[in-house]
C-alpha cells in the first residue's frame, strides 16, 4: 500500500518532503526498488505478514509507531503521520500547518476518538506526555492498542493540564474521514465527488485485500503492479445484472449464479473477469397514495423505475435496492485466495489509467439462451432495452452446442467481451 500512498496522494498533490518508515529490511527494499525513501526503524516478526485487525500481531505492529513518533519528536520535528491505507484527495499540508499552529496535537477524528493513523504532533512537552504516557500503557498491557492508548491518555493531559495551555484538537469532520464517515456514513458505494474532502483514511473494513479491493472501486488505487491497468494483450469479460429480483435471497443466489458462470466463462475463455455491480436490500418504499398520478413509462425508463412506479400507484409497498460492491456479498480475502488476477474491480473500464485502446475496444453485447423456444423479451425480470444484444443459442444438455458457442467466443478478437448478463447459463 505504501507505493499507492504515493501515487495516489504524494505525486499527484506534489508532495515531495515524505519519509516512509519501515518495520523489517524487506518493506524499505521493495520502496527502494521505486526510488522511494525509507527508513528502516524496527525489527517484528511478522513485519512481513498481513495481521488481522485487533489480533496480537496486528496490535504489537501498531504500537511500534508511538515509539517512531517519540523519536521524531525528541528530535524536534513536528510530525505528519499517516497510516499507508490513506488517500489524499488533495494536499492538506498547507491547511495542516495553519490548524496544528496553536495546538500540541490535532487528529482524524474516527468515529468517536482521535485517529492515531492520520494525526499532526508538535515537539512540544504536552505532546511527548501524550506519547510517553501511551507507550506506558502499551508496554503495560499488551493487549491495549496504541489508539485506545492514545486517547486515554489525551483524556488524562487534557483533565490535568488544560488550564496549562494543553490543546488536542479534532481535524474539520469534513474534511478529513475515516471509511466510517466517508463510506458508509456517507453511503459511497462506488466512486464519487466530494468538494470538501481532502483526507479519506480507509479503514472500518477487515483484511488488506477487502481494503485494496474498495480503493479500486473507489478510483483511488493507482499501482500499476504487472500493469494491472495498462496491459493492452489481455482480454477481459464483462457482463451486468439489470434483474431487480423480488426478494434478496433470490437476487443474492442469481448474482452469485451468474458470476460462478463469468468465472468459468473466463476460464474458459483465458479473459478476465470485469465484475458487475450487484444489488444489495435497501429499506422497503412506502406505497403512494393510491390517487398519485401515474407517469407514462418509456424505453429509458429502468425496470427498478417501472416496478415501483406499478406498485406504488396500486399502494403496495416493494423491495427497493441499492448497487453495491462485490465485498458487500463475500469476503474479498475469500474469494482472492481463488480468484486473485482473474478478475477486476465494477470500475475498471472507468479508470483514467486503462488504455482507450482497451476500453474502447467491446464487442456487441451477447445474450446465452439455454433453449430454442425462449424469447427472452417475453420474460419480465430480463428487459433488454434498446440495445438489443445478440442471441447466443445452446440447447440444455447439448455439449455440441456449448462447445459450438465456445468456439465462437473464442474467435472473438475484441478485447472487452460483453454479455447483457449471465443468469442460470453456469
Amino acid at each position: 500500500m505504501a507505493i499507492n500512498l504515493y501515487e495516489s496522494s504524494f505525486r499527484p498533490n506534489g508532495i515531495e518532503h515524505f519519509l516512509f518508515v519501515g518495520t523489517g529490511s524487506k518493506a524499505c527494499q521493495t520502496l527502494y526498488g521505486h526510488s522511494l525513501p525509507c527508513f528502516y526503524y524496527a525489527d517484528d516478526r511478522d513485519s512481513d505478514v498481513a495481521s488481522v485487525y485487533g489480533s496480537p500481531e496486528f496490535i504489537r505492529k501498531m504500537n511500534i509507531r508511538t515509539e517512531m513518533i517519540l523519536d521524531a519528536l525528541d528530535a524536534g520535528f513536528t510530525v505528519l503521520h499517516t497510516d499507508l491505507d490513506v488517500v489524499f484527495l488533495r494536499d492538506p499540508v498547507p491547511d495542516l500547518k495553519a490548524v496544528v499552529r496553536g495546538a500540541d496535537l490535532a487528529a482524524l477524528r474516527d468515529n468517536s476518538a482521535f485517529n492515531a493513523g492520520f494525526i499532526v504532533v508538535r515537539p512540544t512537552a504536552f505532546a511527548k506526555m501524550v506519547y510517553e504516557r501511551t507507550k506506558a500503557t502499551t508496554l503495560l498491557n499488551e493487549k491495549v492498542d496504541d489508539q485506545n492508548a492514545l486517547n486515554a491518555a489525551v483524556r488524562h493531559v487534557e483533565k490535568y493540564h488544560r488550564k496549562h495551555g494543553f490543546k488536542a484538537i479534532t481535524l474539520d469532520t469534513h474534511k478529513y474521514l475515516c471509511g466510517k464517515s466517508y463510506f458508509e456514513d456517507g453511503k459511497r458505494a462506488f466512486a464519487s465527488v466530494c468538494p470538501n474532502c481532502t483526507v479519506v483514511h480507509n479503514n472500518w473494513i477487515v483484511s488488506r485485500e477487502a481494503k485494496v479491493y474498495r480503493f479500486r472501486e473507489h478510483l483511488m488505487w493507482r499501482y500499476d503492479k504487472t500493469q494491472y491497468y495498462t496491459n493492452v494483450t489481455q482480454r477481459y469479460l464483462v457482463y451486468d445484472n439489470p434483474v431487480i429480483w423480488d426478494d434478496e435471497e433470490t437476487s443474492v443466489r442469481e448474482e452469485l449464479e451468474a458470476l460462478r458462470a463469468a468465472l468459468a466463462y473466463g476460464h474458459l475463455l483465458d479473459r478476465v473477469v470485469i465484475l458487475p455491480r450487484f444489488h444489495c436490500a435497501d429499506e422497503f418504499l412506502s406505497p403512494l397514495p393510491q390517487k398519485t398520478k401515474k407517469t407514462t413509462t418509456t424505453k429509458t425508463r429502468s425496470r427498478r423505475d417501472s416496478k415501483i412506479e406499478e406498485a406504488t400507484t396500486k399502494g403496495h409497498s416493494v423491495r427497493a435496492t441499492r448497487d453495491c460492491p462485490l465485498n458487500s456479498l463475500l469476503r474479498i480475502d475469500s474469494f482472492d485466495a481463488q480468484f486473485d488476477g482473474r478478475y477486476r474491480e465494477s470500475s475498471f473500464l472507468s479508470n483514467p489509467m486503462v488504455p482507450d485502446i482497451v476500453r474502447l475496444d467491446q464487442s456487441a453485447p451477447y445474450f446465452i439462451l439455454e433453449d430454442s423456444g425462449t424469447d427472452p423479451t417475453n420474460d419480465e425480470n430480463l428487459l433488454l432495452g434498446d440495445d438489443y444484444p445478440f442471441f447466443l443459442r445452446i440447447y440444455r444438455n447439448s455439449s455440441s452446442s456449448t462447445d459450438n458457442m465456445l468456439s465462437f467466443l473464442s474467435s472473438r478478437s475484441e478485447r472487452v467481451l460483453r454479455f447483457h448478463s449471465l443468469y442460470r447459463t453456469s
